[in-house]
């Protein structure tokens, strides 16, 4: 990626000087190596439903995982409204939307997530307990 000059550095064992700089990014160099691409998710957060620790998916300094009703995710620029709602994984509380997010809801916030980060995707089924509990047992 840089012209690199060689120095008397390089010889001791020491790394390259590069002679140009480097463009500016917007992604990280390891999202650039593990193909990583960011989301922005947009829904509403789930306050009432509140994990304890971080359900295998690690500390994130956005904050402790939860959860959102996610509606649309944005991908390169582009949004995409979702056919369903999804019950997602989210770390911390959100952001408000931008004011040029005009697909966004007053009442909504916004998550950044990498493409590859691991989340919870939790499928809620509203149906009588009776035949809930028959699809666990095996019975339909």
């Amino acid at each position: 990626m840089f012209d690199v000059a060689p120095t008397r550095n390089a010889l001791k064992g020491t790394a390259p000087v590069p002679t140009t700089p480097p463009a500016p990014l917007t992604l990280t160099l390891t999202q650039v190596l593990t193909g990583h691409r960011l989301l922005r998710l947009l829904g509403k957060r789930i306050v009432d439903l509140a994990p304890h620790g971080d359900l295998g998916l690690g500390p994130d300094p956005e904050g402790p995982v939860g959860f959102a009703l996610v509606r649309a995710v944005q991908h390169a620029g582009h949004w995409t409204v979702l056919a369903e709602p999804l019950v997602l994984s989210v770390h911390g509380d959100g952001q408000p939307p931008q004011p040029d997010d005009s697909l966004a809801l007053p009442d909504e916030r916004m998550w950044r997530a990498g493409s590859q980060d691991m989340a919870v995707r939790l499928v809620v089924v509203a149906a009588p307990l009776s035949g809930l509990l028959q699809v666990s047992m095996g019975g339909g």
